[in-house]
């Protein structure tokens, strides 16, 4: 290489670092350490989530040489926005193509799997489902960690996007530690961020949905209960995050009824009048005496159709029959 660069500057570049051998990187570490004064650029591109003991100590090794080091973020709104539509083969939306760069976090790969779900089936398959070559990458991550890690993840999907951590502690009755270890393994593998402290957040929508949908709809239905429970001690005012855990938990009728009318409250009260439709409109009646209740409905995404709330003058809110609410941010699953 030092002979070919003196006729023309030369660029070596090793992409998917993370998966070398140690043979391959004994080389690379070698190579790197012969090229003062020589007209050579060596690129390396790695997933530090994916970085092994072997890839460590090498670039603990190339440290002393001071390398220039890049973190890669996704792609910004308009990128993400350009490679829906080149992926597509019909014109998409702006609100289309939002939406699918706010779901895949910018990650190239993720958006060009998911255009492709909107191109063969529609907007809501690319909304709700997670695609075969994503869901394939993202379970590999996931399965990387602890077997308790993933468990507690698991119920942190089934809570929402974000959550708070004390939130969380309660819904798997794990001690501090425990739960502590799965936070910090998700985070060192790039599955979770930490927005503010106490709280935790998906690194994306399809990690959240790919978890969410690794579990049997008993389970989900139990834990949306358990999650419901411990809001209800930590946030008692989040009438509309209460009402999406009971009416999905399909447990409690009476909670469910109280939420969704104290939810429907809350939003004509903003003026978020839609908010309100979904929370009496937007779902299923509730059962009468002796009837049993339908259970959790399927996945759900976006607003779903329902008249426009309406409120009597003098007579506070309508008296709610729905039992089916979706809180504005919550994944309706």
């Amino acid at each position: 290489m030092e002979v070919v660069s003196r006729a023309a500057p030369l660029l070596v570049v090793l992409d998917d670092l993370h998966r070398a051998d140690s043979e391959t990187l004994a080389i690379f570490a070698s190579v790197t350490a012969d090229l003062t004064g020589a007209r050579i650029l060596m690129l390396a591109a790695y997933r530090p989530s994916e970085a092994g003991e072997q890839l460590e100590a090498c670039l603990a090794s190339l440290a002393v040489r001071e390398p220039v080091r890049i973190g890669l973020a996704g792609l910004g709104l308009a990128a993400a926005m350009d490679l829906v539509r080149a992926t597509c083969t019909s014109p998409v939306g702006d609100q289309t193509a939002s939406a699918i760069a706010e779901r895949t976090g910018g990650n190239p790969f993720f958006i060009r799997e998911t255009a492709r779900l909107l191109d063969s089936e529609s907007a809501l398959a690319a909304a709700t489902k997670v695609p075969a070559g994503v869901r394939d990458v993202l379970q590999r991550r996931i399965a990387r960690l602890p077997a308790t890690a993933q468990t507690i993840l698991a119920q942190a999907a089934v809570i929402g996007t974000e959550t708070d951590t004390g939130v969380l502690g309660e819904v798997p009755g794990a001690n501090e530690n425990v739960l502590l270890d799965a936070i910090e393994a998700g985070l060192l593998t790039g599955l979770v961020t930490e927005p503010a402290a106490g709280r935790i957040r998906f690194a994306h929508a399809l990690v959240r949905d790919t978890l969410y949908q690794s579990l049997s709809r008993l389970r989900r239905s139990r834990l949306r209960a358990r999650a419901g429970e411990a809001i209800e001690r930590h946030s008692p005012s989040e009438a509309a995050a209460l009402a999406h855990h009971f009416v999905e938990a399909g447990t409690d009728p009476v909670k469910t009824a109280r939420y969704c009318q104290l939810a429907a409250a809350q939003a004509e009260q903003r003026f978020a009048y839609r908010e309100a439709a979904r929370a009496v409109g937007a779902g299923h009646l509730l059962p009468r005496p002796g009837q049993r209740h339908p259970g959790p409905g399927p996945a759900r995404t976006g607003a779903a159709p329902g008249r426009r709330a309406r409120r009597d003058r003098g007579a506070g809110p309508r008296p709610l029959l729905a039992a089916r609410c979706h809180p504005r941010g919550a994944a309706a699953r």
